[in-house]
């Protein structure tokens, strides 16, 4: 059901200020939430729909204004704070346009990440030039920085989205859950199991475990493979299942998967939250990739029974 103009309540508001900043910033604010803020949140985004621009819009400015308030207080807080908070797609849509030096100098003070895929996501005529001045950037005087920073705040405050954005949906909260540890993930879905069977099952259906790598085919394996840094798998395969590391290096280059074994054998003992981590990051590499219609959709072992 779509959130209505001037009816949206407290819980919606986040659901789709939640949805706006992406997956993994909203599992880094699950974090501080309690078991029951947790299950509340993840039921008002899997019920949002298109939500009105409007609605949209004013989320954002209630949101930057508590944001503009919070910096003016803490006044040591790091540049482009805003910007820093909104999901990378997003900020792509409001600096696009921008003179490359001002683009160049924006991504200098973001996380390398989001600023990667800003670089990646604009015309590649201008790419060159943005990533030229980016390698050249010296020091800024403070008065321009923050002269451009308060203008992409303003930006983010007034930009108005489509008639209707899309937010929420089963596709947002699993997107969510992928990012959360393996603890969060099993206590979150045993909740909503209770509140909402429909829902927990949707969502377990949708959700990709990381062993199932293992049935993807040969062909979607390698794209998978040469979409993860080497860092990230041998993270990720250090506590993995046979299966799922023999399939990984099967379709690695050769040279590749030996020094990938290596990485593997020279991390030593790791934390767990660290390979998880990984195998999140796995994880969201691959539904993006399905998403983009570059793989196949995994088939499990029920799929292919026949009775």
């Amino acid at each position: 059901m779509a959130a209505e103009r001037n009816q949206l309540t407290g819980g919606q508001k986040a659901a789709i200020l939640m949805s706006l900043l992406g997956p993994e910033i909203c599992a880094n604010v699950f974090k501080h939430l309690s078991d029951d803020e947790i299950e509340h949140l993840t039921l008002e985004i899997a019920n949002l729909r298109d939500v009105d621009g409007d609605a949209t819009h004013r989320v954002l400015q209630e949101s930057h204004d508590a944001l503009y308030d919070a910096l003016t207080v803490h006044p040591g807080k790091l540049p482009f704070a805003a910007a820093r908070e909104l999901d990378p797609s997003h900020l792509l849509y409001l600096v696009m346009d921008e003179h490359p030096q001002t683009i160049a100098l924006i991504l200098a003070h973001l996380p390398a990440d989001q600023a990667a895929h800003i670089l990646a996501g604009i015309p590649e005529e201008r790419q060159v030039e943005v990533a030229r001045r980016l390698a050249t950037l010296d020091r800024t005087p403070r008065e321009i920085l923050s002269e451009v920073d308060a203008a992409l705040q303003e930006r983010i405050s007034t930009s108005r989205p489509a008639e209707y954005v899309d937010a929420g949906g089963v596709d947002a909260v699993v997107d969510v859950i992928n990012f959360m540890d393996q603890a969060a993930k099993r206590s979150l879905l045993e909740r909503l199991e209770l509140h909402d069977p429909g829902l927990a099952e949707k969502i377990r259906h949708e959700s990709l475990p990381f062993d199932d790598l293992e049935h993807f085919d040969d062909d979607d394996v390698q794209r998978i493979v040469a979409a993860v840094t080497e860092k990230v798998w041998a993270f990720a395969l250090k506590t993995a299942g046979e299966g799922v590391t023999e399939r990984v290096l099967r379709n690695t280059p050769r040279r590749s998967a030996e020094r990938l074994r290596a990485a593997i054998d020279d991390l030593g003992p790791v934390r767990l939250r660290d390979v998880e981590a990984a195998q999140n990051e796995v994880v969201r590499v691959v539904r993006d990739l399905q998403r983009a219609g570059e793989i196949l959709m995994v088939k499990t072992v029920e799929d292919e029974l026949i009775v």
